[in-house]
């Protein structure tokens, strides 16, 4: 569902269906703040969800790079031949100056830093797990599994929505607990009852006999 279809069922949760108490733009408001609150749900149960691959292209004499603004954090990172250089606080940051290569990064705000500072181009590559992106139209549709994880935003949203009327809440409240529940239950883990052997292999078959 894109948000307004979000917004017409938290309209079915709150029993108005046109315009009356709550405005579309106070709802758009009320939705995104659901969207996150389950993205973080699902950020929880498996991250996988919310990887993206992508580079830094580093030059000579420059350390610092600035982190992609959904960035939240590192998965794994690597350099052209696969090597994958230490993670380092920021205090240790002298201790790696004149190594020759970059065999170190550290963190520092919404920048990472590499050391040995480079001293020609190089491509370092990496995976990280973002932060879903705002629904800036009617037409966005979350960044969430659309099974169960949409119908919870509608409910987050209706319930958020009740609190500030203070209104009785508490039927949508079970609702959202039970979506909470199967959505632990579908989404916790990635595989099941995979085969634990495949097709018979002619060369191991004098092992069976």
């Amino acid at each position: 569902m894109n948000r307004g279809a979000i917004r017409t069922r938290t309209r079915i949760f709150l029993d108005e269906p046109l315009e009356n108490r709550w405005y579309d733009v106070a709802l758009n408001s009320l939705i995104e703040e659901a969207k996150n609150k389950v993205a973080a749900l699902f950020l929880c149960l498996d991250e996988t969800n919310y990887i993206k691959d992508d580079h830094f292209d580093l030059t000579a004499t420059t350390e610092l790079y600035p982190l992609p603004a959904d960035f939240i954090r590192l998965k794994e990172i690597h350099d052209e031949d696969d090597e994958v250089p230490n993670k380092i606080p920021v205090t240790k940051r002298s201790e790696y100056i004149n190594r020759g290569e970059v065999v170190a990064f550290y963190f520092q705000k919404n920048q990472i830093g590499f050391l040995d500072i480079p001293v020609q181009a190089e491509i370092i590559t990496y995976k990280y797990v973002y932060a879903p992106a705002e629904l800036s139209t009617d037409e966005s549709v979350p960044d969430v599994p659309a099974y169960l994880g949409h119908d919870l935003i509608a409910v987050y949203a209706a319930i958020q929505a009740l609190d500030l009327d203070e209104d009785e809440d508490v039927p949508l409240i079970r609702k959202a607990q039970s979506l909470e529940d199967l959505i632990r239950n579908v989404y916790y883990k990635r595989t099941t009852h995979l085969p634990e052997y495949g097709d018979s292999d002619g060369e191991l078959d004098p092992i069976d006999e």
